[in-house]
């Protein structure tokens, strides 16, 4: 029974993070166990992480790691 603003306000006292933020942090490590195993490409891996598409997980992935998924990819390769 609580409103949203109430629901992500307790979110992010009891997180540190909002809801939003928590999400995007699960999806990006999802994404980096997925590049790891460099099975699938990165667009499959993206949507199966749950963004909208390769560049928005590009954009955010980059802004959270500071490398791109392809380097990521790279690095983990050896």
């Amino acid at each position: 029974n609580l409103s949203r603003f109430q629901l992500s306000r307790s979110f992010k006292s009891a997180t540190g993070h909002s809801p939003y933020q928590f999400l995007l942090q699960r999806r990006i490590a999802r994404a980096r166990a997925m590049l790891a195993g460099h099975v699938n490409s990165l667009a499959d891996i993206a949507y199966a992480c749950g963004f909208a598409s390769q560049s928005h997980m590009t954009d955010v992935f980059r802004k959270a790691t500071g490398v791109s998924p392809g380097r990521y990819r790279q690095d983990a390769a050896g």
